[in-house]
């Protein structure tokens, strides 16, 4: 209990600080992967290249990721000193020397593989302070030319399950677009959502959703299901999924790859709120693309917002990771 305690203690005096925004200008590009055992890194900001492996640690660090994953995922507040432990060593492995680069970025770009789509790599801390708090994020999972400033948004259509948005958020967005449709999942069907998407800049979903052991992922239209297929139907510019650990879903993030469907593709990679922090997620989110912000920079500043919110109401730290952290940005080349 005492060596709870002191972690506990130790946590809020140094991950749960002032936050301060890095001041960099340049994209940090980290590509991480898993090869023959080993895990490859290869980093560069501007110019500046570095490149290392942890030699047989592909299984290590694999498996300690699965673990902060699933402490999240489950809200398992007596795994602190374990999810406190794996951060240290992790950050000590990948981000620790890479401090340089970040401290010359704003804008942290992470290319991942299958092997690690379940990993918070932005969960890594630089200087004490988890990257993405400090850092705005984005994954890919090719290498390409990023855009640089987010397409208008004219029109949206949005469908939300009342279990899963009952504070309307979803709502409350689609009012601040000039041309929106807002419609409820007992009244929508996969056939329309189909046929309404491809008219629309961005698509929004709230529904229930999860993935499987292999990161296969799907999410309940009433008595249907939609799977990755639906992933190839799509034109829109941003596909928001207000549904639990489809963030993580591989094969929805490898036919966005594939089928270039959506320029930008967000969701939550563990399970989150029904309402609270996920309200204030969308929400927050879309105020800030409607004011012109990139989804990066506008994903950085909701989590931000979030994580103060909730460090201020005295929740546990794995708690206030859960509802802060959720949510993750993919981008996907459109050539």
């Amino acid at each position: 209990m005492i060596l709870h305690q002191l972690i506990s203690l130790f946590f809020v005096l140094t991950f749960m600080g002032p936050v301060i925004a890095a001041e960099g200008t340049d994209d940090l590009w980290i590509e991480i992967g898993g090869k023959g055992g080993d895990v490859s890194i290869h980093a560069q900001v501007g110019s500046e290249v570095q490149e290392f492996k942890i030699q047989g640690g592909l299984k290590d660090v694999k498996g300690r990721f699965d673990k902060l994953y699933d402490i999240l995922q489950e809200k398992v507040k007596k795994d602190l000193p374990v999810f406190r432990s794996d951060i240290d060593y992790l950050s000590q492995k990948i981000s620790g020397p890479l401090a340089k680069l970040f401290a010359k970025s704003k804008h942290v770009v992470f290319q991942i593989d299958k092997d690690f789509v379940r990993a918070p790599l932005d969960l890594l801390e630089v200087d004490g302070k988890p990257v993405f708090l400090t850092h705005d994020v984005t994954y890919v999972v090719s290498k390409f030319k990023l855009q640089k400033s987010m397409p208008k948004i004219e029109s949206g259509y949005l469908m939300a399950d009342r279990t899963c948005d009952p504070e309307f958020g979803l709502k409350a967005v689609a009012k601040t677009l000039p041309k929106a449709t807002y419609i409820e999942m007992k009244d929508a069907s996969l056939k329309t959502i189909k046929k309404a998407a491809k008219k629309a800049d961005i698509l929004v979903i709230s529904a229930h959703g999860e993935i499987d052991k292999k990161n296969s992922g799907g999410i309940s239209i009433n008595k249907e299901e939609l799977d990755s297929d639906f992933i190839k139907k799509l034109d829109v510019n941003l596909t928001y999924f207000d549904s639990c650990q489809m963030g993580a879903a591989w094969d929805f993030v490898k036919e966005f790859r594939d089928n270039q469907t959506s320029i930008y593709y967000t969701a939550p990679i563990i399970s989150n709120d029904a309402g609270d922090s996920s309200t204030r997620t969308v929400t927050w989110f879309f105020e800030e693309i409607n004011q012109g912000k990139t989804p990066s920079a506008a994903l950085a500043t909701t989590r931000r917002r979030l994580y103060e919110f909730y460090k201020n109401k005295k929740l546990d730290e794995i708690t206030v990771l859960n509802k802060a952290f959720a949510f993750r940005l993919y981008e996907f080349d459109q050539r």
